[in-house]
């Protein structure tokens, strides 16, 4: 925790669609380019079999999204999950965006199901809890911001003790657990370019450009504040 240059892993969970994938790289490149501090990253595709890592290894995780569900039935999650929960359980500082942030829920006592309301997709804005203001993770952040969205399946169930940090009209959009982890539901590593992709991918609008606000780009703070606490 005392590194000038923390040790960052992410856990890939998952990968981006094929054809944003091909412009753009995937989720592992897009938080080290967009985390605004510097750090020593190692990349662990769990989606591909490779093992969890040992928490004292590193400084801290960041869990990527998927477009899978945490629900599916996948071979590999049950691990995942475990390791998580020990990781949470022994104070190791966690990210988790998006399938991450619904996927620290499940490890450790919450759940996750479909949004009612439909898919959450594009610009969205999310608000502070007084919680939230006084977090790290929101550090020179505005208690009202925007952010880009790409989900149909939210946190129901908070884990026992964890607090919300943001929310807005489609559910909780952040919490924090034991002092060190925290999920977000939005995407903070997106630029503008990714989501409009993803928009035109997932809803088949190709008016993407002029409908998203360019603002949304400046929630990658989250990642540099995650990080930035990780050498105080």
């Amino acid at each position: 925790m005392n590194s000038i240059t923390p040790r960052m892993v992410i856990l890939m969970v998952g990968r981006t669609l094929p054809p944003i994938r091909e412009i753009y790289g995937d989720f592992d490149s897009w938080f080290q380019e967009r985390s605004g501090v510097r750090a020593d990253y190692q990349v662990q595709l769990l989606v591909d079999g490779d093992p969890m890592p040992v928490p004292a290894d590193s400084d801290g995780w960041i869990i990527t999204g998927s477009s899978n569900s945490v629900n599916d039935e996948i071979p590999w999650l049950p691990e995942v999950k475990d390791g998580i929960a020990r990781a949470v359980e022994d104070g190791h500082p966690v990210l988790g965006v998006c399938f991450g942030h619904q996927l620290l829920a499940v490890s450790n006592g919450g759940r996750v199901k479909p949004n009612p309301v439909g898919w959450e997709l594009g610009s969205a804005t999310v608000n502070l809890t007084k919680a939230g203001a006084a977090s790290p993770l929101f550090r020179g952040m505005d208690r009202r911001f925007s952010v880009y969205q790409t989900h149909q399946d939210v946190v129901t169930d908070l884990p026992p003790e964890a607090e919300i940090l943001a929310a807005n009209s489609m559910g909780l959009q952040a919490f924090q657990l034991n002092g060190l982890a925290f999920g977000v539901q939005f995407h903070p590593e997106f630029t503008k370019d990714i989501t409009r992709m993803y928009v035109r991918l997932r809803s088949g609008r190709d008016d993407a450009r002029s409908s998203l606000d360019a603002r949304g780009e400046s929630s990658c703070q989250v990642l540099t504040n995650f990080i930035q606490q990780l050498t105080l």
